[in-house]
């Protein structure tokens, strides 16, 4: 889509990565959303700590299946680093995330908590609205100022409020004990 538009071909190289890379950071993040709710939604993980803590078996659940597009996202992003350059903080935040991920998957453990973690990036595509809108000059315009809103509070709900509720839970459980069979 993005190398359809004229106004896009006519870019430098790193200029049309960089305007692909906003058209993926709307779609990864939303995938990763869709099929956590999905996983979520699917389980009663909320009110019983044996299934937050329960490993799976058999097919990929919905939620694995979102740590894989978060894996498979990560790794494009780290070429994207390693071919045009970024500083250190992103190669450490990825890499960490990343790590985390994998051994989320490989272990098939623990994929309530990817999930939960997950959900907060659905603040990725409002942010990526706005910086369109900013850098597309619309700061002026009402519609910019209502997304930059919805934006904030978006990210006050799912960033914080949501990760220190999770983060409560996560406590609760460590200090009841975990369910036995959890490594």
């Amino acid at each position: 889509l993005c190398w359809c538009s004229s106004k896009v071909r006519v870019l430098d190289e790193k200029a049309q990565q960089e305007a692909a890379n906003r058209c993926m950071l709307f779609v990864a993040p939303s995938l990763m959303v869709i099929l956590s709710l999905a996983f979520l939604y699917s389980t009663d993980a909320f009110q019983d700590a044996q299934t937050r803590w329960a490993s799976s078996d058999g097919p990929k659940t919905a939620g694995e299946w979102a740590g894989l597009v978060l894996a498979s996202f990560m790794i494009y992003e780290l070429l994207l680093y390693a071919a045009y350059g970024k500083g250190l903080a992103f190669w450490a935040h990825h890499v960490v995330a990343l790590t985390i991920c994998l051994n989320w998957l490989v272990l098939r453990i623990g994929t309530f908590w990817g999930c939960v973690v997950l959900l907060t990036e659905a603040t990725t595509p409002c942010l990526v609205g706005t910086r369109m809108m900013k850098d597309s000059g619309w700061t002026q315009e009402p519609v910019y100022k209502m997304c930059v809103a919805s934006f904030w509070l978006c990210w006050l709900a799912m960033r914080i409020a949501w990760l220190v509720i999770m983060l409560s839970l996560f406590c609760r459980d460590i200090l009841i004990g975990l369910p036995a069979p959890v490594p």
